[in-house]
């Protein structure tokens, strides 16, 4: 006979089945978990710890603080960090009203330049007056010459730019937008991030030394050579503000791919050695498949300032077409001196240009078909089912995002063929004004309409017969 605990036959209930015994053994098991998850909490805190014997591992970085509110606008969590310079000239030239620690656009009358940006944009309101005034009556004057309306033309249709800061400060608070992107990417991938964009830091300095030397002394040198007539020394400060903001912003849009094209790089070697190992971590290549995700759509998302960037490519495009138009009229005339000197001009706005769209498609190409290019040479023969796996669906998201482009509010894509396709416009623009100008010269030179005759005088009427 069975025995109460014996399994066999008996069929009675041990201690252990019993309903209230069971509901003790769930409340011990959740209080063993929370015990051990405070442990687990414990040691990680031990080893962060600048007081543990373990030695803490530095951070690539410095992440923005949780006081920051994530309204770091140049610095992007340590992605950006390299163009901090140009948050500096845009605060030191007055372009922008902006507040340090952390460095972002603010309006705030006492933390932030904007009482000195105000004072700057004052001072430049006062040059574009003085201009204006001087440079209209040359648009109207019958003794004056070609060369000095067109001069006059060129002035205020440069002057022009100004109008394109307040949409700038306008749209520089989207900029914020990225933030949580590039957090993201940063404390995931952050280490791999030794050394920063040596490129976007030596345009960033560039922007500094431009704006502290050769604006002002490029204004100057047009002022005295090129539109002497009419010229006040006053003028120079609202030319030297219109190429300070062009070259600045193009500098800021510009440096900011620059950043992701390197953060990229790194990402890829990164992904590299873990797919050359014998036994990739299915893990690992999942992690980078999304960090690959939130690149991507930073890249697609970095273009929070569309008004400004197609408001400033499309005044390159009419500076382009009306400068070397009076480059070439100086050039029939004889100005040599002063075609060269114009030509150095356009070819200044034209690499401006060029660094935009060569800096977006430089980005779009290494995230996009350089991550492709490495996972189509990896065939996995020993890695594990899941990691083979993990590869061809990475593989296959980028090679449905390829190509990835970038554009301006749906208006415009941001590539080299933007270059070629604005530089097609401004010679058709070329060619419409040299035809206005032969027109022009061919009715100035062409001969005047001889007098008419004077009338013979009637012929006496004959006498008629007599009665």
């Amino acid at each position: 006979m069975g025995s109460r605990g014996d399994d066999g036959g008996g069929g009675g209930l041990t201690p252990l089945d019993h309903p209230a015994y069971g509901g003790w053994l769930d409340s011990l098991a959740a209080l063993e978990g929370k015990q051990l998850f405070r442990k687990q909490q414990q040691r990680a805190a031990a080893r962060a710890s600048p007081s543990s014997g373990a030695e803490p591992t530095p951070p690539s970085r410095p992440a923005a603080r949780p006081e920051d509110g994530g309204c770091d606008l140049f610095g992007g969590s340590g992605l950006f960090d390299d163009i901090r310079p140009v948050g500096w000239s845009m605060a030191l030239f007055g372009l922008l009203p902006v507040a340090f620690r952390p460095l972002r656009f603010s309006l705030h009358p006492f933390k932030s330049t904007l009482s000195y940006c105000a004072l700057v944009t004052a001072v430049v309101l006062w040059s574009l007056h003085n201009m204006a005034r001087d440079r209209y009556p040359y648009l109207h004057a019958r003794d004056g010459s070609n060369k000095s309306r067109f001069t006059a033309v060129l002035c205020l249709v440069h002057a022009s730019g100004l109008l394109l800061l307040p949409v700038f400060w306008v749209e520089v608070r989207h900029l914020r937008r990225n933030h949580g992107l590039s957090a993201t990417l940063m404390k995931s991938f952050g280490h791999v991030r030794a050394r920063g964009c040596r490129r976007a830091r030596a345009f960033a300095w560039a922007a500094m030394f431009f704006g502290a030397v050769a604006s002002p002394s490029a204004a100057a040198v047009y002022l005295q050579v090129v539109a002497w007539e009419g010229g006040h020394w006053s003028h120079m400060f609202i030319h030297s503000h219109v190429l300070l903001l062009m070259f600045v912003y193009c500098t800021f849009f510009g440096s900011q791919f620059h950043c992701l094209q390197t953060f990229a790089k790194e990402l890829k070697q990164s992904l590299g050695r873990e797919l050359s190992q014998a036994l990739p971590s299915a893990r690992r290549v999942a992690a980078h498949r999304l960090a690959w995700l939130q690149l991507r759509d930073l890249l697609l998302a970095m273009v929070t300032t569309p008004m400004t960037l197609i408001g400033i490519m499309l005044y390159m495009l009419l500076m382009l077409t009306l400068g070397l138009y009076l480059s070439l009229v100086c050039l029939l005339d004889g100005h040599y001196v002063l075609c060269a000197l114009l030509a150095t001009f356009m070819l200044f706005d034209l690499y401006t240009l060029v660094f935009v769209c060569d800096s977006v498609q430089r980005a779009a190409e290494v995230i996009g078909f350089g991550f492709l290019a490495l996972l189509e040479t990896f065939y996995g023969s020993l890695a594990g089912d899941a990691a083979l796996e993990e590869v061809n669906i990475f593989r296959g998201i980028v090679a449905a995002s390829c190509p990835i482009t970038v554009t301006a509010w749906g208006f415009m894509s941001i590539d080299r063929g933007t270059v070629s396709s604005f530089m097609a416009t401004c010679v058709s623009y070329l060619i419409v004004l040299v035809q206005f100008r032969d027109m022009a010269v061919t009715g100035d030179k062409a001969p005047a309409a001889a007098p008419a005759a004077p009338a013979a005088p009637a012929a006496p009427a004959a006498p008629g017969p007599s009665r």
